[in-house]
Parts: structure tokens; C-alpha cells; sequence
């Protein structure tokens, strides 16, 4: 299942097109990592009410970003934050 990340670039928010995720329940855990695959930052959120992330705080460049659910993987992508 892919969960579509947008937009890209990103400046402030990043969105995920949450009705890949409707079927999902628990909770969804989103990990940014810089290239080198340092994680950055974690976010945690409710799978039924998910649709963004504040990414105002991370600074800019390009990450990988990874969304799973019950330690189940859902999308890996390439994003770019622009300030």
C-alpha cells in the first residue's frame, strides 16, 4: 500500500493522502532521516485522524521519509524541505 506524501518540496507541512491509510487502525509512526540515515525527527499520530506533519522545524534539505504502522513499513520517499 502507498501512502502518497506531498507536497514536494515542502516548506511547512507535509501531507499524506490519509485514505491509503483508512483502513488502518492504532497508530501511525512517521521517521525523518537526513541522507546519511540519521533520524531527524519522529512524529506519532492516530491512523484514523492523520493527514499532516509540522515540518516547520526541520531545516532544509533532503530527507528520506518513512510512515509504518504496527512496525509494518507503508511508504519509504525521497522528500525535499524548502525555508
Amino acid at each position: 500500500m502507498d501512502a502518497l506524501v506531498y507536497p514536494i518540496p515542502a516548506k511547512d507541512v507535509l501531507f499524506v493522502n490519509t485514505t491509503m491509510l483508512s483502513d488502518i487502525g492504532g497508530e501511525i509512526v512517521i521517521n525523518i532521516y537526513n541522507l546519511n540515515g540519521i533520524l531527524i525527527n519522529t512524529f506519532s499520530e492516530n491512523a484514523k485522524t492523520f493527514n499532516s506533519i509540522d515540518i516547520s522545524k526541520v531545516s532544509q534539505g533532503a530527507y528520506f521519509i518513512e510512515i509504518s504502522n504496527n512496525n509494518q513499513l507503508i511508504e519509504r520517499a525521497k522528500i525535499l524541505i524548502v525555508k
